[in-house]
């Protein structure tokens, strides 16, 4: 029971922080986005590097 109280008062103050028009469409799907340029980023230069080496040997 404690439990259900909980999602709830979570599900109003999202909601009102809707009306109030604060919370974008949905802020966790923007920062995943950016969290997956960095590590396209970061791939990118591990590629980059490895090839590198392979070139010296």
């Amino acid at each position: 029971m404690k439990n259900k109280s909980k999602g709830k008062k979570k599900l109003n103050v999202i909601s009102r922080l809707l009306r109030s028009g604060v919370v974008m469409d949905n802020p966790t799907d923007k920062k995943r986005k950016e969290v997956t340029k960095h590590l396209k980023e970061d791939i990118k230069d591990i590629q980059k590097a490895r090839k590198e080496i392979e070139d010296d040997h």
